[in-house]
């Protein structure tokens, strides 16, 4: 399975765990990520999967809660990782692009 760069975890958001994420690409559907794997490096290793359970903000920063995240000290824990998603849950492009 390959996995694609979506962003980046630039720091934390409040006390209850929000992080501010930085999206690489400007597209629409993003908002609609629910399963994404966090890695400082290399998606295939060194990962942790995740599932989005709230994106606030429009156009980028977001303000996104992940499901297992619920405090400044854990969420402190993921600044500074990338966000990627499956290929498979890119929407198909449509024909000529």
């Amino acid at each position: 399975m390959d996995w694609i760069s979506v962003g980046k975890i630039t720091k934390t958001h409040g006390l209850k765990g929000d992080l501010k994420f930085y999206p690489s690409m400007d597209e629409a559907w993003i908002t609609g990520i629910k399963d994404v794997r966090l890695s400082c490096s290399n998606p295939l290793e060194n990962f942790a999967d995740y599932r989005i359970q709230s994106f606030r903000g429009k156009n980028g920063p977001f303000i996104i809660t992940l499901e297992e995240v619920d405090s400044i000290e854990v969420a402190s824990k993921l600044a500074g990782q990338t966000i990627y998603i499956s290929q498979e849950k890119f929407p198909d492009l449509p024909e000529n692009e």
